[in-house]
């Protein structure tokens, strides 16, 4: 199986993030890193080892846009707390 990629978020504050692939992922993932850079966006398909499938969206943000957004912790007592914010949605380069 190729693209693995398994992203783990942090869970609250202070909390380490792990971007864990193998090279095809890490390739791709990259790739949509650069294209975010040049164009504003950037996706790939991704996969866990347990097969299932996601879409990976890189966009290029600055600091208005990011503090619209809800906070980006795993645990939903912190994350949901910003009832004015929005999640991300994917776009378009």
């Amino acid at each position: 199986m190729d693209d693995l990629l398994h992203v783990y978020g942090q869970f609250a504050w202070h909390d380490d993030v792990f971007l864990i692939g193998d090279r095809d992922a890490l390739m791709k993932l990259r790739d949509a890193v650069d294209q975010a850079l040049e164009k504003g966006a950037g996706s790939f398909t991704g996969f866990v080892t347990d097969g299932e499938g996601f879409e990976c969206h890189v966009h290029l943000a600055d600091e208005k846009e990011l503090l619209e957004l809800k906070l980006p912790y795993c645990d939903h007592d912190i994350q949901f707390g910003d009832d004015d914010k929005q999640f991300p949605r994917p776009r378009k380069a």
